[in-house]
């Protein structure tokens, strides 16, 4: 059976910032095709991927900025309140396994 929520993005490592001890956030870099009016476009996007299991947390420690990378991961519905009170939802990413493709050149 397969999880509706699961998701597989592979792409290069941009950004790594940790939010905490459990908690760290990795910024990967994906491109792919647009078709828009007939017109065949290749795009960046960034994904925010969420880590916070400590067995990739530790797997992570020689995870470099340019590293390609395949994530596998699930989405969350998150929520915080604004500054005027009002709910937000947010669509998070969270990893379940994060494997180093190659080492930058």
């Amino acid at each position: 059976m397969i999880d509706t929520n699961e998701v597989k993005i592979t792409g290069k490592v941009m950004k790594i910032l940790q939010i905490n001890d459990s908690l760290i956030r990795v910024t990967v870099s994906v491109h792919h095709e647009h078709y828009i009016s007939g017109t065949r476009d290749i795009v960046e996007s960034f994904v925010g991927v969420l880590v916070n299991n400590s067995t990739i947390i530790r797997k992570l420690s020689s995870l470099r900025k340019g590293d390609k990378v395949q994530v596998t991961a699930h989405l969350k519905l998150d929520y915080q309140f604004t500054s005027g009170g009002n709910r937000k939802e947010i669509l998070r990413v969270y990893a379940d396994n994060i494997e180093i493709m190659d080492y930058r050149i």
